[in-house]
């Protein structure tokens, strides 16, 4: 037993400080300091979340104004249906990658006699057929490189708002777990 306090001494004063002196400046933190310090770590980690997503959300405004602005302008051009097609679809899309940064929505809704229920999975999905179909026609009828690449934006899209997304739920079930770690002091 002498060993371990011995042990947990040099850690102590291993984290504490990098002076020589014996004293030990870090000591363990009792239950409600430990919960102020995690309370800390999650208000910090929701200011920084909502950062992120204010500046991701500005992004994909901006995206999506070019692209309203490149379906204006091929709105006079007449041999342009399948850009003028996909430049819709990718407007779709990107607001459908800004509803699923930005929501978690659960509505129900009754269509005539149909009730339906409106979740950001079925958004999700929708997105999902969106950037198929997208991919699939611009790889089958877009021949400009330049233009192959832009309507390639809202799947980049997508990925980063998934990865958003699962960062953001991995930080916070993190913090989850930091509460179960809790100790007594006086039992440590």
């Amino acid at each position: 037993m002498s060993r371990l306090r011995r042990f947990n001494r040099k850690v102590l004063r291993g984290i504490g400080s990098d002076s020589d002196n014996d004293e030990i400046t870090f000591l363990p933190l009792d239950s409600d300091e430990q919960e102020e310090l995690i309370n800390r770590f999650e208000v910090r980690s929701q200011s920084k979340d909502n950062q992120y997503i204010q500046l991701l959300s500005v992004a994909y405004l901006i995206c999506c104004g070019l692209f309203i602005l490149l379906l204006v302008r091929l709105r006079r051009k007449e041999d342009q249906s399948t850009n003028k097609r996909l430049a819709l679809f990718s407007i779709n899309s990107i607001v459908s990658s800004l509803i699923y940064l930005r929501y978690e929505i659960a509505k129900n809704f009754e269509f005539f006699k149909y009730r339906f229920q409106l979740t950001t999975k079925r958004i999700n999905t929708l997105n999902c057929i969106l950037l198929l179909l997208i991919t699939w026609q611009v790889t089958e009828e877009v021949n400009m490189k330049s233009m192959q690449f832009l309507f390639h934006i809202p799947l980049l899209l997508f990925v980063v708002t998934f990865l958003t997304r699962k960062w953001i739920r991995d930080l916070d079930r993190e913090l989850d777990d930091l509460r179960g770690l809790k100790y007594k002091f006086k039992n440590a």
